[in-house]
C-alpha cells in the first residue's frame, strides 16, 4: 500500500512538472511570436554601392525618419536580379504590409505617435508641405531622370517612351531647384531650425543622391555650388547614420 501510494506520487509529481514544462515552452514561443510580430521590419532590396546605403531616394528618406523618431527597426536587404526603380520599400509592423514612404509614415505616426511636424506653427507647417512637395515631384524626379538617362553603366537603365528631356533642361532644374533649397536653408541646423522634422529626411535622402555620385567629377561641382546644402548632408549623416560606411558596399 505504501509503495502504491508512493509511485502514485511519483507519477503526479512528474506529470506536474511536465504540464509545468510544457506550459512554459509554450509561453516562450507565444512571447518570440508576439514579439516578432511587433517588431518593425523594413524590406528593401540590396543597392548599395561604394559611396552610399542605397540608391533608393525613398528609403534613405524613411530610414532618417525612423532614426529622427527614434523607432527601432529591423532592415532585411533582398539580393535579387529582378530590382529596378519601381521596387519602394515596405514596412511590415502589427502583421501589416505597407509600400512606399508616405504610406509607412502616415501609419507609423499613428502607432507610435510620432509626429515630427508637431514642433511647427501654422505657417511653418504651410511651408513644410510645400517642401515636401518640391522634393517629391520636381528635385527627386529630376535627379532619377538624370541618373537613369546619363548616368554610368552601374545604373539600372529605362526606356521612356514619352517625354524625353535634354541633358541640359534635366540638369538646369536640378541646379535651380537645389539652390531654392540652399537659398532657404543657409546656416540652419535643420530645415526649421533646432529641431528636425519630416521634411529633413525628405531633403536628406534626396542629397543622399547628390553628394554620393559615382561620377567624382561631378561630385565635387555639387559642393562646390552648394557648400550650405553639403554642411547639411554631412551634419545629418554624422547624427543619424553612423553606420552610413558598413552599408555601403
Amino acid at each position: 500500500m505504501i509503495i502504491k501510494l508512493t509511485n502514485f506520487k511519483i507519477l503526479s509529481a512528474t506529470a506536474l512538472l511536465t504540464l509545468g514544462v510544457t506550459i512554459l515552452v509554450i509561453k516562450r514561443r507565444r512571447n518570440r511570436y508576439n514579439s516578432s510580430k511587433n517588431k518593425l521590419v523594413l524590406i528593401h532590396y540590396k543597392d548599395a554601392y561604394s559611396k552610399c546605403p542605397s540608391r533608393s531616394i525613398e528609403l534613405i528618406q524613411l530610414e532618417t525618419w525612423l532614426r529622427i523618431s527614434g523607432i527601432r527597426y529591423d532592415l532585411n536587404l533582398i539580393n535579387s536580379r529582378f530590382y529596378s526603380y519601381h521596387n519602394k520599400p515596405k514596412i511590415v509592423l502589427h502583421g501589416i504590409t505597407l509600400s512606399g514612404i508616405d504610406e509607412a509614415v502616415n501609419y507609423l505616426e499613428r502607432v507610435y505617435g510620432k509626429d515630427l511636424s508637431d514642433c511647427l506653427n501654422r505657417i511653418e507647417k504651410s511651408i513644410a508641405r510645400s517642401f515636401l512637395v518640391f522634393n517629391k515631384d520636381s528635385l527627386a524626379k529630376s535627379i532619377l531622370i538624370f541618373r537613369y538617362l546619363f548616368g554610368s553603366q552601374e545604373d539600372i537603365q529605362l526606356t521612356w517612351t514619352e517625354f524625353v528631356p535634354s541633358k541640359e533642361e534635366v540638369s538646369e532644374t536640378i541646379e535651380l531647384d537645389l539652390m531654392a533649397m540652399q537659398d532657404f536653408l543657409k546656416y540652419k541646423k535643420f530645415l526649421f531650425g533646432e529641431t528636425p522634422t519630416a521634411n529633413d529626411a525628405a531633403l536628406f535622402g534626396v542629397l543622399s543622391q547628390i553628394f554620393c555620385l559615382n561620377n567624382s567629377k561631378i561630385e565635387s561641382l555639387n559642393k562646390q555650388k552648394f557648400p550650405f546644402l553639403f554642411r547639411y548632408f554631412e551634419n545629418l549623416k554624422s547624427i543619424y547614420w553612423k553606420d552610413w560606411e558598413d552599408r555601403c558596399r
